[in-house]
């Protein structure tokens, strides 16, 4: 019993090393072609798996970039809207009243300790 579990671990070990592109020179030709035909398959499902989960990582970055526009949107709508922005801290608060471009004026804000 001992021997055919060692037998197994063996040829699973001489396998791994197969794969891995080690110890090659015993196999026949047949073999060979084998051990190609497995690491074919094995390298198209790892490519499958590997595009699936760039689609997927694509997919969610295109609806983060959506959110991200979305939220753009509605903070520029409040902005104009509102035409003064008020912000306030334990230790300052800043108040101005926009003009045409709020990003000119939000960056002359000013502080009031």
């Amino acid at each position: 019993m001992a021997w055919k579990l060692r037998s197994k671990v063996e040829a699973l070990e001489r396998n791994t090393r197969n794969l891995a592109g080690n110890d090659l020179d015993s196999l026949s030709l047949r073999e060979l072609q084998n051990l190609e035909h497995q690491l074919e398959a094995s390298l198209k499902r790892i490519r499958v798996k590997k595009n699936n989960n760039m689609k997927e990582s694509i997919s969610l970055l295109h609806k983060k970039a959506k959110a991200l526009q979305e939220r753009k949107s509605t903070l520029t709508k409040e902005i104009k809207d509102k035409k003064t922005v008020v912000v306030e801290g334990p230790e300052c608060w800043v108040e101005q009243t926009l003009m045409q471009s709020p990003q000119r004026s939000l960056s002359a804000l000013t502080l009031g300790l």
